[in-house]
């Protein structure tokens, strides 16, 4: 029988693999871009960094790892916003978008990245992180990457649609 420890460990991968095969499917449907929403997403990633950041405060020794995760997240997020298509619908003159099959590897292959980064630093899933310098390093960088890869990618995907408009 599964210990509730494992379901712990667990559930945020089978919520991850959920979600990639819904993208999946709807891959090439073209969906209506709301640009006022764009921002919904990174203000929670702000919020949830927040938390984490008072939760566990960088050292002085942490931020450049922290920054350099977020100047990597935020190259990775222009990159996967480049690879998704943008038209406007003649019909109704709304901006659609199209994932690009490249755009989804592409996030499927960060989040195996950021299990090696983890894994190499010693972090079993479900680890308490405060005990472990590799540990909170690898914490400091994923979160960096993750709000920097959110936040320019809803950016590029703003600037692109209002070319459009």
């Amino acid at each position: 029988m599964t210990s509730s420890a494992d379901w712990q460990v667990l559930f945020p991968y089978a919520v991850i693999a959920g979600v990639l095969v819904l993208r999946w499917r709807t891959i090439n449907r073209p969906r209506v871009l709301r640009p006022a929403l764009l921002i919904a997403l990174p203000l929670v990633m702000a919020m949830v960094a927040g938390l984490v950041l008072f939760t566990l405060p960088p050292a002085q020794w942490a931020l450049p790892v922290l920054l350099t995760g977020l100047a990597l997240g935020a190259v990775a997020g222009w990159q996967r916003s480049r690879l998704m298509r943008l038209e406007r619908d003649p019909e109704s003159g709304q901006v659609m978008v199209r994932n690009s099959p490249l755009a989804l590897l592409l996030v499927l292959g960060l989040l195996a990245g950021r299990r090696l980064l983890l894994w190499e630093a010693g972090v079993s899933p479900g680890a308490d992180l405060r005990h472990s310098l590799p540990a909170l390093l690898a914490l400091y960088a994923s979160l960096g990457f993750a709000v920097g890869l959110v936040w320019a990618s809803r950016i590029e995907l703003w600037r692109r649609a209002r070319g459009l408009a």
